[in-house]
């Protein structure tokens, strides 16, 4: 059985689901997942913040957004399945650095600005990934200077700038497929594509190539 952190099914009757979202991300392992939340609750604490945390289950770093549907087609799932199949590197490590908010100019419900606190993730195994993942899909390859791998914290209006932590590293051994149920807080784990295990990513070899 992986050692990655697993997603739970959240049941909210009262909510409604916007549509079937389909992509691939990384997990942080549970000692890293409960690090992660711990930081992040002083971080709130500390700046007086009045945002819902994430659950420790809804972790992740997305690599790519695949595709939404109203309904998520069998077809959807198996293309991806065969895409992230192409996927060969070894295992390598992520930092997470520290915490910022993207400008987002999402509305809320309340009216104020929806915009997301998050983690930054570092490491040059996260690009080499993605270039990988887009060649699967047969897409262009994002520019490095475009590319921002994140773990999202929370949401709110205040506008935040980047505080650095003591940074996190965590080794990362699968791409994930994962089905959220959009507005539902779901998230089913559909295929795990596990990375080459020896000697992990080397940062330099990646930033030189």
């Amino acid at each position: 059985m992986s050692s990655q952190y697993s997603f739970d099914f959240i049941n909210d009757e009262a909510r409604q689901k916007r549509c079937d979202r389909l992509f691939c991300g990384l997990v942080p392992d549970p000692a890293t997942a409960m690090l992660v939340e711990q930081r992040a609750r002083s971080f709130h604490r500390d700046r007086g913040l009045a945002r819902v945390i994430q659950s420790l289950a809804r972790q992740h770093i997305s690599i790519l957004h695949i595709c939404d549907r109203k309904h998520l087609r069998g077809m959807d799932i198996e293309a991806a399945r065969q895409a992230i199949d192409r996927v060969f590197m070894p295992e390598f490590d992520v930092t997470l650095s520290g915490f910022e908010t993207f400008d987002s100019q999402r509305i809320g419900r309340d009216g104020l600005p929806h915009r997301p606190l998050v983690i930054k993730a570092e490491g040059a195994g996260l690009y080499e990934l993605l270039t990988q993942v887009c060649s699967g899909f047969g897409r262009r390859v994002p520019k490095r200077k475009d590319f921002k791998p994140h773990l999202t914290i929370s949401y709110g209006p205040e506008l935040i700038e980047y505080y650095e932590i003591p940074p996190l590293v965590f080794r990362v051994r699968e791409l994930l497929l994962i089905h959220s149920e959009v507005g539902l807080s779901r998230y089913h784990v559909l295929h795990r594509r596990p990375f080459l295990i020896g000697d992990p990513i080397d940062d330099k070899q990646w930033q030189a190539g």
